[in-house]
């Protein structure tokens, strides 16, 4: 999880994002340091439908996806 933050040139990211990417690593490192993609994955979700609802998942994808140069 580490690397994700110090890959500037892959990301677009605005001050915001770089401080919650980094509170989510130090939580992250907090838990479990080795933590898997599907744990990591499976909480994402998770905070997806209980804190933001369903109706973002289709813009948190999209913009996941154009963040990650995913077509």
């Amino acid at each position: 999880m580490k690397d994700l933050i110090t890959w500037p040139e892959f990301l677009n990211e605005s001050k915001t994002s770089d401080r919650i990417a980094d509170g989510i690593t130090n939580t992250i490192n907090k838990v479990d340091d080795s933590l898997s993609y599907t744990d990591f994955a499976k909480a994402v979700a998770k905070i997806i439908l209980e804190d933001y609802g369903k109706h973002n998942i289709e813009p948190f994808m999209k913009e996941l996806h154009k963040e990650l140069n995913i077509k």
